[in-house]
């Protein structure tokens, strides 16, 4: 295999590559298979139906995201540094897979993968939590103010992460500002005090 994959890796691989080109709809497993220079039947073997890929597709993309939090978190570095580095790990991905961003919008808007909504619902709920975790470590920890919504403040940090990624889409001229600039706007702010 390349790389050291397994074949598994790589069938998921190539169909995520597949989906920054075209919809869930649209992709047959015999395109997979081709892109996997593999037979249609090796794809079986892994993977019962289409929906099943798909479906382990999208929740190893977001088990991804969530081990990441959970190893960041685990460090017990302050809040700042933490949002860093999770900051750099998701922008760092773009230079890894640069249609990362189109692939994950992709998986995000597709209707016909209305298959794994619910269950992507919980998972993206679970991300949030692990979020929420962090900031209320740290308001305990009186290093932010009680006063701060912390749902808020976890939506606007993942919201500027992947509006940076999505907007990787739509121009090639989108500069990406380093990590510590997000992290710091989120912080304190734009206004002068």
């Amino acid at each position: 295999m390349k790389n050291g994959m397994t074949m598994k890796q790589l069938i998921l691989k190539q169909t995520l590559e597949l989906m920054t080109e075209s919809s869930y709809s649209n992709i047959s497993m015999k395109m997979i298979a081709k892109s996997c220079g593999i037979s249609e039947p090796a794809i079986y073997y892994h993977f019962k139906s289409k929906e099943a890929l798909f479906r382990v597709l999208v929740f190893s993309v977001l088990k991804k995201a969530k081990r990441l939090i959970v190893s960041v978190a685990e460090k017990n570095e302050s809040l700042h540094d933490t949002l860093v580095i999770i900051a750099q790990n998701y922008l760092h991905g773009l230079e890894e897979f640069p249609s990362f961003p189109r692939a994950y919008l992709a998986l995000a808007t597709d209707p016909t993968l209305r298959i794994v909504i619910d269950d992507l619902q919980n998972e993206i709920e679970s991300i949030q939590i692990l979020f929420m975790d962090i900031l209320s470590r740290e308001l305990l920890k009186e290093t932010i103010r009680e006063d701060v919504d912390l749902g808020v403040a976890c939506r606007m940090f993942r919201g500027s992460i992947l509006a940076f990624m999505m907007s990787s889409i739509y121009s090639r001229s989108t500069i990406i500002p380093p990590p510590e600039t997000i992290v710091d706007i989120l912080f304190h702010g734009i206004l002068k005090r």
